[in-house]
C-alpha cells in the first residue's frame, strides 16, 4: 500500500460487446464499499477491509449497437472517493461494401480491427483510404476472422 487512502490500478476500462470481466486492483488504508450507477455490471466483491483486493467487474451482454457507460464508485470513510469508468461497445452488423458508413468517424481510433462475415473489395479499399496507415498485408487469420492491425 502506497500510504493512507484509496487507490485503484484503473480509472477506465473496457469490456466487448459480448460481455466478460475486467479486474481492478484496489489499496485502502480503511473498509471500502464499490458500487456501480448501471445493472448490467456486477462489481465482486461489493466491499473489503484495509489492504490490497481486486475487485471483478462482470458485464452482461450489450444486445444494441449502442456503447454504454457504468461509474464505479469506491468509497472508504474519511477518503475521497475514486471513480472507474466501465465502458462498453455495441455489437456491429457489417455487410459486404459498409464498412466504410460504420467505422468512418472511428477509423483513427482503431489499433486493432476484427471482421467477421462477408466483407469484399469495397471494404477493403474504404478502409484504406480513409485510414492510410493500415499494413493490409499485416492481419492474422483466426477462428474465421481476419484480425488487421496497424
Amino acid at each position: 500500500m502506497t500510504g493512507d487512502g484509496l487507490y485503484v490500478s484503473d480509472k477506465n476500462i473496457s469490456i466487448g460487446f459480448s460481455g466478460g470481466t475486467a479486474q481492478v486492483s484496489l489499496s485502502s488504508s480503511t473498509n471500502w464499499t464499490a458500487s456501480s450507477d448501471q445493472p448490467w455490471l456486477t462489481i465482486t466483491p461489493g466491499s473489503g477491509k484495509i489492504g490490497s483486493s481486486s475487485i471483478l467487474f462482470t458485464a452482461k451482454a450489450n444486445p444494441t449497437t449502442s456503447g454504454r457507460k457504468a461509474i464505479v464508485t469506491i468509497s472508504a470513510t474519511g477518503f475521497e472517493s475514486q471513480t472507474i469508468e466501465v465502458i462498453q461497445y455495441g455489437s456491429v452488423e457489417v455487410t459486404a461494401g459498409n464498412l466504410k458508413s460504420i467505422l468512418g468517424s472511428q477509423l483513427t481510433n482503431i489499433s486493432e480491427l476484427t471482421l467477421t462475415g462477408t466483407i469484399d473489395a469495397r471494404d477493403f479499399k474504404d478502409y484504406a483510404r480513409l485510414y492510410a496507415s493500415i499494413n493490409l498485408n499485416k492481419y492474422e487469420r483466426r477462428n474465421n476472422c481476419l484480425i488487421f492491425r496497424h
